[in-house]
């Protein structure tokens, strides 16, 4: 109430100037115009830093948001009792809003931002350079409200100059960072993610995910359920472009895996 005061004061106010202006005489209505500025400015700071001001919700499936807008039209488009009918697309959208499903990685474009989740269902983040924004849309679409500096202490790694490993659900997941680990990477990992180009002899049990796969698909979307391993990357979302860059032949295609498998530098053994 107090807010929309303000602004028809200051509705009021703009229209005064503009009556003064002919006459040199503005700048009294335009004082007290900024004064009601500044107030209306000071209520809705005051407003949004109450307890519970804000929330932060994870992304709703596709399907019930299109539920929910459908519910909607419907209800705002018939005049009659038919009108009620749109309340049953509605509650339909909100029991399954909360069914999405969330990636177990994410890897970004150049492998320069890997995240995984923990047991917790929050994001531990290795981050270079540059990847404070992306990391951020992350977090947003997670509905985390953790700052991209407290995600990226990378607490579910174990890492040495040679790169990172982490579990999750139980898998391995190496984050390969120079060839001298690639080996070991290659033979043991579930997930590799490799910094560098794929070596034809790098065949690990699960699925190995380069940095040209990540160049010409976009970030990857990673999905674990017991031992079968999805991915999701931006170009399958996304669909083909006349601009986009394409691979020879699709390095991340998910089979069957093992259980786990032990890593052998012991060192990096999370």
């Amino acid at each position: 109430m107090t807010t929309r005061v303000h602004f028809i004061g200051i509705c009021g106010t703009a229209m005064a100037t503009l009556a003064a202006m002919p006459f040199g005489l503005e700048a009294g209505p335009l004082w007290v115009m900024g004064w009601g500025i500044e107030a209306m400015a000071w209520c809705a700071g005051l407003v949004a830093g109450l307890p519970g001001a804000v929330g932060r919700i994870p992304a709703i499936p596709t399907i019930a948001f299109v539920l929910m807008i459908v519910g909607g039209l419907w209800c705002a488009l018939w005049s009659t009792r038919w009108r009620m009918l749109g309340v049953v697309p509605i509650a339909l959208g909100l029991m399954l809003a909360p069914s999405g499903r969330r990636p177990d990685v994410l890897v970004g474009r150049g492998a320069g931002l890997v995240a995984v989740r923990m047991p917790s269902g929050e994001l531990s983040a290795l981050a270079d350079r540059g990847s404070t924004f992306e990391l951020a849309r992350w977090l947003e679409h997670d509905g985390d409200g953790r700052t991209g500096a407290e995600v990226a202490k990378a607490t579910a790694f174990r890492c040495d100059a040679h790169g990172c490993t982490s579990r999750v659900k139980g898998l391995l997941l190496s984050v390969t960072k120079s060839p001298a680990a690639m080996r070991d990477d290659c033979a043991a990992a579930s997930i590799a993610i490799l910094k560098l180009p794929r070596p034809k002899g790098c065949n690990p049990p699960g699925i190995a995910i380069d940095v040209d796969a990540l160049t010409a698909k976009g970030a990857h979307a990673i999905h674990v359920d017991g031992a079968r391993i999805s991915v999701q990357t931006v170009a399958d979302t996304r669909g083909t472009r006349p601009w986009s860059a394409q691979l020879a032949k699709d390095d991340v295609n998910a089979p069957e895996l093992a259980e786990d498998a032990p890593v052998s530098r012991g060192g990096r053994n999370p």
